[in-house]
């Protein structure tokens, strides 16, 4: 029974409940019958609203008009008749704007209440994130500084020796992560949100390859298009694991002499492909995402990861060296 069949019901019940009552107590109440209508009329008004109240007052003033009123069991409605049902018309419709001017200010209240919960919730977020990134900048991104200092003197004691190059190249990844760390510091800072974040997509690509190109001693070319493409910062994130993860394969597997990266968008799609010119895939020729997973074949998380995102891989294989073609929605949820 839905609430306002419910409300209804609750209005005839009252008038019933008012007439058996009056019924009762009539040698009591003596020219006073109207006395527990009243209640009948406002109990409705009050939880049901204005339909309601008027079903009990129009049933209240026939109920007295017809058993409590000279003559009983007619329903001719003289002038006392027709002031009464104004009279309960009246407070009925009183008693349901009060009623209604009450829950809306309950509403109000309520709506406040979740949108000041909801704001200190944001504040305590925000706390919090610059506490963590006051930290990182005072310990962790201090620490990695000292560190690099303290290899750049090892360095410089070592010039001419092999281990120079390599103290150099270790000091160089250091570096490259510091970038990344203050980054991630700038990112938790509440004016980041509004900042501009043209180029943040190509500018991360960089960072990234920069330190990849370091450890594995490879050039590592990105391309974007165009240059100050923005994504998402969920989907940002998803770019950046997935082709992490499709450099490192190249690298680990193929032994190339050089990785090219490349990102642009076509038809609402996030498209990106790394190539290189190692030594391939066990197997030649173009594979589609679906012979893909038929065949178990290429990076397992990587294509699980794409097609978590709704997107597709493909993967073209040779002597030459391989191209992973990557695309998923412009947006994700």
């Amino acid at each position: 029974m839905t609430a306002r069949v419910f409300h209804y019901t609750g209005a005839i019940a009252a008038v019933i409940v008012a007439s058996l009552a009056t019924s009762g107590l009539e040698s009591l109440l003596g020219p006073s019958t109207s006395l527990l209508f009243f209640p009948a009329v406002v109990i409705p008004a009050i939880y049901g609203g204005y339909g309601p109240a008027l079903v009990a007052t129009i049933l209240s003033t026939l109920s007295l008009a017809y058993f409590f009123v000279a003559p009983k069991g007619s329903l001719q409605l003289g002038a006392d008749d027709i002031l009464r049902l104004a009279v309960f018309v009246g407070i009925a419709f009183a008693t349901a704007w009060l009623s209604s001017a009450r829950r809306r200010a309950e509403e109000a209240e309520r709506a406040s209440l979740l949108l000041l919960a909801e704001r200190n919730r944001e504040l305590a977020v925000r706390e919090d994130r610059l506490r963590v990134s006051r930290d990182l900048h005072d310990g962790v991104l201090q620490a990695l500084t000292g560190i690099r200092l303290g290899l750049q003197d090892m360095a410089s004691d070592c010039a001419g020796h092999p281990v120079h190059d390599r103290l150099l190249g270790t000091e160089r990844a250091l570096a490259i992560e510091q970038r990344e760390l203050r980054r991630l510091i700038d990112s938790l800072q509440p004016a980041a949100a509004m900042a501009d974040t043209a180029g943040a997509l190509l500018a991360a690509l960089r960072d990234m390859t920069s330190r990849l190109a370091v450890e594995w001693k490879t050039p590592i070319s990105v391309r974007v298009r165009p240059s100050d493409l923005t994504v998402p910062d969920a989907l940002e994130h998803s770019v950046r694991l997935m082709l992490h993860e499709a450099i490192v394969n190249a690298l680990q597997h193929a032994q190339p002499s050089r990785v090219a990266v490349t990102v642009d968008t076509a038809a609402g799609e996030l498209r990106m492909s790394v190539v290189d010119d190692g030594s391939g895939f066990p197997f030649h020729g173009r594979m589609e995402h679906d012979a893909l997973i038929q065949g178990g074949l290429g990076p397992a998380s990587l294509r699980d990861r794409v097609a978590s995102l709704h997107g597709r891989m493909s993967i073209d294989s040779g002597i030459r060296g391989s191209r992973i073609d990557l695309a998923v929605p412009f947006t994700i949820s």
